[in-house]
C-alpha cells in the first residue's frame, strides 16, 4: 500500500524533526519539565485544531466518533505508557545522547515488538525474527560504535 508507506515515512520525518528541536533545544531542561509543557503545548494545540477538524471532517474523512466504552481503559494504559516511554526518551537527551544515538535505538522498536507480542501470545517467533531480532542491535552497535 504506497499511501500508507508514504504516511509512516511522512511520521518518521517529523519523528526526525523532533528529535533534532529536542536535543538541540530541550536537552538541557529536565524531563519532568519538558514534558509538563510539552503536553500543556499538546492539549493547548489539539484544543485549537479540534474547530477545525470538526469544519473539515467530512471533506477529509476525519473520523471524530467516540471509541466504545470497552476500550477506553487500554487506551488510558496506552497513554501511560507513552508517557513513561517520553520520559525516558527527554531523559536520554537531557543525559546527553545524541540525535544519531537515540534514533537509531528507535531501529529496537521491531525488536521489542515481536518479543513482546511473542510474550503476549505465548508464541514462538519463527527463525527469520529470531535472526532479525540478532541482526538489529549488532547493526546500533556497528553504527553507534566508536
Amino acid at each position: 500500500n504506497v499511501r500508507g508507506l508514504f504516511s509512516g515515512v511522512l511520521g518518521i520525518f517529523f519523528y526526525a524533526v523532533e528529535n533534532v528541536l529536542i536535543q538541540t533545544k530541550l536537552s538541557e531542561f529536565s524531563p519532568e519539565r519538558t514534558m509538563t509543557y510539552f503536553y500543556i503545548g499538546m492539549v493547548l494545540v489539539t484544543f485549537c485544531l479540534a474547530p477545525i477538524a470538526l469544519v473539515f471532517r467530512d471533506k477529509f474523512g476525519v473520523d471524530l466518533t467516540p471509541v466504545p466504552l470497552k476500550i477506553f481503559g487500554i487506551m488510558i494504559l496506552c497513554i501511560l505508557i507513552e508517557i513513561v516511554a517520553d520520559f525516558f526518551y527527554f531523559k536520554a537527551y537531557n543525559e546527553g545522547a545524541s540525535v544519531a544515538t537515540v534514533s537509531t535505538l528507535i531501529s529496537l522498536l521491531p525488536v521489542m515488538t515481536v518479543i513482546i507480542e511473542a510474550v503476549m501470545k505465548m508464541e514462538m517467533f519463527s527463525l527469520r525474527q529470531f535472526i532479525g531480532c540478532l541482526l538489529v542491535p549488532l547493526v546500533v552497535y556497528l553504527v553507534n560504535g566508536k
